[in-house]
């Protein structure tokens, strides 16, 4: 299954790389041959943005493996942080 990460619209709002420590929250999408792209929805995670976009990936392509039969393709894309203090 193929992985595509990407951070264009948040770079395109914020005009800079998203990184740090926050709520992050990611828009999922998983392409199936035949049947197209599934918005699978927007999902957040807390944490640092590496260790929150793993998080995201690791249950995206979980629910793309039981749920989405046949699913070749997910599609990250970080949208937007809200700051959270530890």
């Amino acid at each position: 299954m193929k992985i595509q990460l990407s951070s264009h619209d948040y770079i395109n709002t914020h005009g800079k790389p998203p990184r740090g420590y926050g709520l992050w929250v990611f828009a999922c999408d998983v392409y199936v041959e035949n049947r197209g792209w599934t918005f699978v929805g927007r999902i957040g995670a807390t944490g640092n943005f590496a260790d929150a976009r793993k998080q995201v990936k690791e249950h995206v392509v979980r629910e793309a493996k039981s749920s989405i039969g046949g699913a070749s393709i997910v599609a990250i894309e970080t949208m937007a942080e809200q700051v959270a203090r530890p």
